[in-house]
């Protein structure tokens, strides 16, 4: 009845290709229905300023708020997941995969670290290598949070060549779900998005934005 009264008046209802075409509206309307929502985003500049800021006005503890600006640097800056650089549990740091002090090399020539990651999600069995180097604007600069970290974990008997990076003060490693929790109780009142480790993944329009900003300062 609607083709007619659509002006369609010579629709073959039986014909095979018409059929098809009916199926293939359905499946389509159904997908649409079914798709799960994601509302996640992915970190920019300015949230990760804010990021910062929070960090740098909170009561948490100096070396807390440093592990956390440290690993979400590394993420933002490195494409990291955390992952692949965090320990799978508070009081166990897996050797093969924890991010340990020994998986971080200071290039002195260009003042610039080069970082093991030992089990990335996606590489061959040796693991792979990522470049950090420095990022000279809005305090936001990996390599002077790597120093920090270190010279903070010195500060407690820490840093050593086989001691995870990311060792908070208690003595617990962070995980994934520490830093998600954290992110979520410094950022939840300003984003009303989704708000976990994975959003610090920089996307490639992410990085021509953050490139072209950086050319034109």
């Amino acid at each position: 009845m609607l083709h007619k009264l659509k002006g369609f008046t010579n629709i073959d209802l039986q014909d095979d290709i018409v059929n098809m075409m009916l199926r293939g509206a359905d499946h389509l309307i159904l997908a649409a229905q079914t798709q799960p929502h994601n509302n996640r985003r992915a970190m920019t500049m300015p949230l990760l300023r804010h990021f910062g800021h929070r960090l740098s006005t909170s009561d948490w503890h100096p070396i807390t708020a440093q592990c956390f600006w440290t690993a979400g640097l590394l993420a933002f800056f490195g494409t990291i997941r955390m992952g692949e650089i965090l320990s799978p549990a508070e009081t166990f740091a897996d050797p093969t995969s924890t991010l340990t002090w020994g998986d971080i090399f200071h290039r002195i020539e260009d003042d610039s670290f080069l970082i093991h990651l030992k089990i990335p999600k996606t590489a061959p069995k040796q693991g792979e290598f990522v470049d950090i180097f420095k990022f000279r604007k809005f305090g936001c600069c990996p390599v002077a949070a790597i120093k920090n970290l270190k010279k903070k974990q010195l500060e407690m008997g820490r840093g050593n060549r086989n001691d995870p990076v990311f060792i908070l003060p208690d003595g617990k490693l962070m995980t994934t779900n520490i830093f998600n929790s954290g992110l979520k109780v410094l950022m939840a009142d300003i984003c009303d998005f989704k708000v976990k480790h994975r959003n610090f993944l920089l996307s490639l329009f992410t990085v021509r934005i953050l490139l072209h900003n950086i050319q034109t300062l």
